[in-house]
């Protein structure tokens, strides 16, 4: 019975956040629920409607391009599942100390950095070491396993890494269910890839929308951004539905499997010393964000007029520290103010969102404490999941308003808050340090959604600096001027790291004493 609730409200969830998306459209005279109902019941026989976008039914528009998105995400979860599974045992029969340290460092960075971050890194550095393809689907008309082989390992081995960081999680859970872990039986590792499925899948499938349109992969993503940026209702209300479908089976996945990993309470201890390394660089995050202008008295708008010469500046020069971006403005002022910008919204997000599902968590007192950590460890990506919704919701609001200026931080933080809190809603089921541990893994999957929003052009907006939009503005300057693309990064990359890594250890029970 617990499981068709669940199931029944993965579903309503995901329905309603189409309703609201084709709410905020205003397709039709007479309101949104006019347009919406009629929408529905065509749907319920078959008829997804017509795209003018593409001039063709909008089933075709999906069939047409679904096998290429399907081909990418089932190679990229597959390997992803491969890399959890070895670095997951790994870590449970690693012996040594330090080992077992590297192991967890390796596993906290894959997860901390950005998809999209990675797909650039690996851009380039295919352009420039190797002969493989880095973009499209196959270089021939005719079919050649090879070169369609070639063209996927590149946008594969970005969902790889840090989704296989991810499943690793899981898999690490399932390899120490005991004390004295035992031999791994086939149907527990199916079990682990089952539940891998169901809480990693959703964040693979709307990622690998980002990675398409990266490598230029012809699959859902292009038909999707053209429906939204033309308000096709119809297209977007099928894709989305095709996508709230794709995630109620992939929930089936974990809800009908027998193998879904379970382990002992963790030991109370000491902060590990990454743990310890991790709140000391976020005190020193917030420190630097909160008093930027002391810092650096140079405001993050001031153009160098004196210095500028319509390029960045080299780090040191005439005492901007980390040089300037390509306006000729102070890079460390932007950078300390763009922190402050985006773990402003994380952890107003994370506040809301927190809020939110404490009161649904009491609400729900029937509801028993979650029984395996790894449940509660991928609340660090599960709201990834619905970046298609907010991306949606974010376009229409533009749209709407006729401006893009309605993309305040405030308006950021609350649509990443109102599809972050189902995610946390366990963690609030009883009240320990994992639930400290899970508001600081929301935080980071809060950040790391205003930083691919902002990359996109649809985050904070300039001239208000962000970690996203800072990285965004700086790309075409990457091989010129390559620092002012290093120093944003690694902030991202360092901050993210600290806040995953300080939810594992709350989340282990490890406390300071």
């Amino acid at each position: 019975m617990a499981r068709r609730y669940r199931l029944l409200a993965s579903l309503g969830l995901l329905l309603a956040s189409t309703f609201a998306v084709f709410a905020l459209f205003e397709a039709a005279p007479g309101g949104p629920i006019v347009a919406y109902f009629p929408w529905l019941f065509r749907v319920l026989h078959g008829d997804l409607g017509w795209s003018p976008s593409n001039s063709e039914p909008v089933s075709q528009a999906i069939v047409d391009r679904l096998p290429a998105t399907i081909e990418l995400a089932l190679c990229a979860f597959a390997a992803a599942v491969v890399l959890g599974a070895v670095i997951g045992f790994a870590r449970t029969r690693t012996r040594p100390r330090i080992l077992r340290g590297g192991l967890s460092v390796v596993q906290l960075l894959c997860r901390a950095i950005p998809i999209v971050v990675l797909a650039i890194a690996l851009q380039l550095l295919l352009m420039f070491t190797t002969r493989l393809p880095i973009a499209g689907i196959a270089s021939v008309d005719t079919f050649d396993l090879r070169d369609r082989f070639l063209h996927l390992i590149a946008p594969v081995l970005c969902l790889a890494v840090p989704f296989g960081a991810w499943s690793s999680l899981i898999f690490y859970d399932l390899f120490r269910r005991s004390e004295k872990p035992a031999r791994p039986t086939l149907r527990d590792l199916v079990g682990g890839v089952a539940v891998s499925a169901a809480r990693i899948g959703p964040a693979l499938l709307s990622a690998s929308l980002l990675i398409e349109s990266r490598f230029a992969w012809p699959g859902i993503a292009r038909l999707y951004s053209n429906g939204v940026a033309q308000r096709d209702t119809a297209l977007v209300g099928g894709v989305l539905l095709a996508y709230s479908a794709a995630v109620v089976l992939l929930q089936l996945c974990a809800e009908f499997s027998t193998g879904s990993p379970r382990v002992l309470a963790g030991s109370r201890r000491r902060f590990s010393a990454i743990g310890v390394t991790a709140c000391v660089v976020l005190l020193l995050a917030a420190f630097g964000a909160l008093t930027a202008n002391l810092i650096v008295p140079v405001g993050p708008y001031l153009i160098d007029q004196v210095h500028w010469q319509g390029y960045p500046l080299a780090p040191g020069t005439a005492g901007h520290v980390l040089g300037t971006d390509e306006n000729g403005r102070d890079l460390l002022s932007r950078l300390l103010v763009g922190l402050r910008t985006s773990l402003g919204i994380a952890a107003f997000a994370a506040v809301i969102a927190s809020a939110i599902a404490a009161l649904v968590a009491m609400a729900m007192n029937s509801l028993h404490a979650v029984a395996d950590r790894s449940a509660l460890s991928i609340i660090g990506i599960r709201p990834f999941g619905a970046f298609p919704f907010i991306l949606a919701a974010v376009s229409v609001l533009v749209t709407r308003f006729h401006t893009i200026g309605v993309l305040n931080p405030r308006v950021i933080a609350l649509l990443i808050a109102a599809v972050s809190w189902p995610a946390i809603v366990p963690a609030f089921r009883a009240l320990t340090p994992a639930t400290l541990g899970a508001v600081a893994d929301l935080t980071a999957c809060a950040l790391l959604l205003e930083v691919t929003l902002s990359l996109y052009g649809l985050g904070v907006q300039p001239p208000t600096p962000s970690l996203g939009n800072i990285l965004a503005n700086m790309q075409s300057n990457m091989t010129v001027a390559p620092w002012v693309v290093i120093a944003p990064t690694v902030v991202v990359i360092v901050t993210l790291f600290a806040l995953y890594a300080v939810a594992d250890e709350l989340r282990e029970g490890r406390t300071a004493r």
